[in-house]
């Protein structure tokens, strides 16, 4: 199922909004923040805490929350991204926030009336919300509206905690990228296919830094969608070594993700491994503002061509009965 007017449309409205965001203000001040989310979030958190770091030049970055609950001598500013605060750890999260004695939080979510964000509201951190109306439904292969949401949201979070915020994002520009992404996947879906076992192969995703916003969105989509298992690796780091245990097995396939700033690297890395090993290349030729935005709408328009060449065009992987039937996976908060 292509990207639809729907995802086009809730991405312009969050993105464009130039309403001022008073929520920001903590952000604006924390000499260094925390970013908190699991699952399809985990892509939006990073996108957040990425774009914080680059533009406000303030250390940022993003944690699981398993991660965060066992690191409580962080005095991060804490950002809690989550659609709807229900699950359970978005709740520990919150409970974690509150044991800490934190001073201040932000919530991006589309319910701030979740339990995670009256946790926060009701205890004594001073805890901003950035949402809006949360969209219908997704019943695609992945919640695909849940993460633009996510996503878009935590841009306006980051952009209006600058003092002085660079040009905004083009509503032409990503009108263009949203109608080219479609036909520049299909090339990429197809040389996918011609793979011998390409679903038994072990994808390496790489790009600039180990915590990519861009990797970290193709990792999580594919895995979500019941597609491929992969592994995210800074492309230079791994031309030091971590390349030997692909090399020798030789069952991998690598995804390139280039852009104008590590173009020569991709280009050199792709030219090498190329000759021994499939290596796809997705060029996005975007600046930073917009390069996020490319590469989603990308990944998805290829994870669609591959759920429909599964069995499952459009749909929710199969699920596996036993598997599904788990429940209960233990509290993430530490032992006292």
């Amino acid at each position: 199922m292509a990207l639809s007017k729907a995802d086009l449309e809730l991405s312009l409205g969050i993105l464009l909004d130039d309403q001022p965001l008073s929520a920001a203000k903590s952000l604006a001040q924390a000499p260094s923040s925390i970013w908190i989310a699991s699952g399809l979030a985990k892509g939006a958190a990073m996108y957040g805490a990425t774009l914080t770091q680059r533009l406000c030049g303030r250390p940022s970055r993003m944690m699981t929350a398993l991660e965060f609950c066992h690191s409580d001598q962080l005095s991060c500013l804490p950002v809690l991204v989550t659609l709807r605060g229900r699950n359970i750890d978005a709740v520990d999260v919150s409970t974690s926030i509150v044991a800490r004695n934190a001073k201040n939080a932000l919530v991006v979510t589309g319910d701030k009336h979740g339990v995670a964000s009256t946790l926060l509201r009701e205890s004594s951190v001073d805890t901003s919300f950035i949402n809006s109306e949360l969209p219908d439904e997704d019943k695609r292969f992945i919640n695909f509206r849940g993460l633009i949401f996510l996503s878009a949201l935590c841009y306006r979070l980051a952009i209006a905690a600058l003092t002085s915020p660079p040009e905004r994002l083009s509503r032409s520009a990503l009108m263009e990228m949203f109608l080219s992404t479609e036909l520049r996947a299909r090339a990429v879906v197809s040389e996918i296919l011609e793979i011998e076992n390409w679903r038994e192969r072990q994808l390496i995703i790489l790009t600039t830094g180990l915590a990519s916003d861009l990797a970290i969105t193709w990792q999580s989509i594919l895995a979500e969608a019941g597609v491929l298992t992969s592994a995210c690796r800074d492309i230079k780091d791994y031309t030091h070594g971590d390349h030997a245990a692909a090399v020798r097995a030789g069952n991998c396939m690598f995804l390139v993700i280039s852009y104008p700033e590590i173009r020569s690297i991709c280009d050199i890395f792709s030219t090498r491994f190329k000759s021994l090993y499939p290596v796809f290349t997705i060029d996005l030729q975007t600046d930073i503002m917009h390069r996020y935005w490319d590469n989603l709408f990308f990944c998805y328009d290829v994870v669609d061509g591959l759920t429909s060449e599964l069995g499952y065009p459009g749909q929710r992987p199969p699920r596996h009965p036993v598997v599904w039937s788990w429940r209960g996976w233990g509290s993430i908060l530490p032992i006292k």
